[in-house]
């Protein structure tokens, strides 16, 4: 519904989504205070991998011995970031713009922000808590200059809503 708001504000021209995609995989179960997994986890069989139709299995790790291994569903985004990128780099590279701003915290975008900053300047908007991606760094007079960082707070997303209500879509109570 987003989105459908933002398209009916007349705000944005193109919407370009990614998609999620997911898979099992397994890695070294962890706890903050264990450096190694728990012996009484192990079956003291000698096997070499032992699974009892859990997703955790023991096996031995070369460097690390016996190793308890946990496999977990992982969900990824593919795709927002290399949109992203095509949609900035045509629209630098075409004239179309003679400025942009990126919403974003994902190092992946070093590279087009890069070359983007060539070309116009270039405003860079954190939306998440902590530092900017070192990689997402630069200098004001990199290029052609005149570009700039700053961390999204929590009032500008409540002071810069879209207004109530843009064409049929109303805002969700409690924004």
């Amino acid at each position: 519904m987003y989105i459908a708001a933002l398209q009916a504000s007349g705000t944005v021209t193109v919407v370009e989504e990614g998609r999620y995609v997911s898979w099992a995989k397994a890695g070294p179960l962890v706890a903050a205070h264990y450096s190694v997994a728990h012996p009484a986890l192990y079956k003291a069989t000698g096997q070499e991998t032992w699974n009892a139709g859990l997703p955790l299995s023991v096996t031995n790790d070369p460097t690390l011995g016996r190793v308890v291994m946990a496999t977990v569903r992982r969900w990824e985004e593919k795709g927002s970031d290399v949109n992203v990128a095509a949609h900035l780099l045509k629209d630098v590279l075409t004239g179309t713009v003679e400025a942009a701003v990126i919403v974003t915290n994902d190092s992946d975008l070093s590279l087009p922000l890069r070359m983007a900053r060539e070309v116009v300047p270039v405003g860079t908007l954190n939306p998440q808590l902590g530092y900017l991606a070192g990689a997402l760094r630069g200098l004001p007079t990199d290029g052609v200059g005149r570009h700039w960082w700053r961390q999204v707070s929590a009032s500008d997303f409540t002071t810069h809503q879209l207004p109530d209500p843009v064409g049929s879509y109303r805002k969700p109570v409690g924004w």
